[in-house]
């Protein structure tokens, strides 16, 4: 079995069972702990050249500024417990050497993504009893996310539905959190987020190459791609730049009708004359009336007002979000039947959605 050091090389790593792998890497358990778990970069990530520096430095000084500005992964859950929030980095892991290979996080129990609250056979195992309550929950546990995130400066940037983990008490978790758009506090550099999907990317980002320094992630960037989230979760894994479930939308091309209608504004839901809703959205006029205005702020503009300042400033924000969220699950919970038209319409229109899956 592997062994590993942390920033105090007193502290060392045994590493255990490989929980799983990908491009960057793989995900061991750590023998004694099972709160934790190691992600141990691969040769290929830690030996690719950036433009500034080499992989494996760059890689060294970002998860040491992230551990240098820490967020506290938990929160307290409603009956005490410690509820897992965002898996951000704890340790960092050097060989006996003294080379930097990867780092700790706290272990991420759920094996569910955000979109298997929109997925029927994922949905019916998670929640049996599902009602409308349960995607407001969700939607307000990952503003919650969010917000603790943003508090600390850090920015998500590629804010996929891949890097969004849910469970069965509709808890969220932000994880792959590395590749996060992290700016030094003490420096002013900026570790930037180079990647995105680009139906959640805004106006002001489509057809840019992310890895330019000209192409800037923001809070602003964030909370445009977490209005997406939440009308998917709210509006039955509809996208509100789309005709179709979100399932039928995903492309990376210029001819993908979701990121033109994102270019030009054409929001079918807020705007008038800008097309058909989606044939499995439920009524938007539904919604109540502060939870709309919401909507309208994020994704009511048009091809000239796109990129504007103006524009963008007037996107709401994950506290924003989370306070508008509680009223309505608030509501829900005092007026049992106060979702029932609006639920009986969601699930008259449940689908066998494959939301960016991978």
């Amino acid at each position: 079995m592997a062994t590993y050091y942390g920033r105090n090389k007193s502290k060392s790593y045994v590493l255990g069972k490989q929980l799983g792998s990908g491009g960057e890497g793989a995900v061991f358990e750590i023998v004694g702990n099972s709160n934790l778990v190691a992600k141990v970069y691969s040769a290929q990530k830690l030996s690719s050249s950036f433009d500034y520096a080499d992989a494996r430095t760059y890689l060294h000084e970002k998860i040491n500024t992230m551990l240098d500005q820490p967020v506290n992964p938990y929160i307290a859950g409603a009956s005490g417990q410690n509820v897992l929030t965002v898996a951000w980095p704890q340790d960092l892991l050097t060989d006996s050497y003294g080379n930097f290979v990867g780092y700790t996080m706290p272990r991420v129990n759920s094996k569910y993504h955000i979109f298997a609250a929109s997925r029927e056979r994922e949905r019916v195992i998670l929640y049996p009893n599902y009602t409308w309550k349960i995607p407001v929950l969700i939607a307000y546990n990952l503003s919650l996310a969010v917000k603790i995130v943003h508090n600390t400066g850090a920015v998500i940037g590629d804010f996929n539905p891949n890097n969004i983990m849910i469970d069965e008490k509709g808890h969220v978790t932000l994880i792959d959190t590395d590749s996060f758009n992290i700016t030094n506090k003490y420096t002013g550099k900026v570790y930037k987020c180079t990647v995105g999907v680009q139906e959640m990317l805004p106006p002001e980002l489509q057809g840019k190459d992310l890895s330019k320094p000209t192409s800037q992630f923001s809070v602003a960037t964030d909370n445009f791609a977490l209005s997406i989230h939440i009308f998917n979760l709210l509006m039955n894994n509809c996208h509100p730049f789309g005709c179709v479930g979100m399932s039928k939308s995903r492309s990376s091309s210029s001819t993908n009708p979701v990121v033109s209608n994102i270019v030009k504004g054409i929001c079918p839901y807020v705007s008038s004359n800008t097309g058909a809703t989606s044939p499995d959205a439920p009524d938007f006029s539904k919604l109540p009336d502060y939870i709309r205005v919401l909507f309208e702020r994020s994704f009511k503009y048009d091809a000239l007002t796109a990129v504007k300042a103006s524009t963008i400033s007037l996107r709401p924000g994950a506290e924003e979000w989370q306070s508008a969220l509680m009223t309505l699950y608030n509501s829900l919970n005092n007026n049992s039947n106060s979702d029932s038209g609006l639920i009986k319409k969601i699930l008259e229109k449940v689908k066998r959605f494959r939301l960016f899956q991978k």
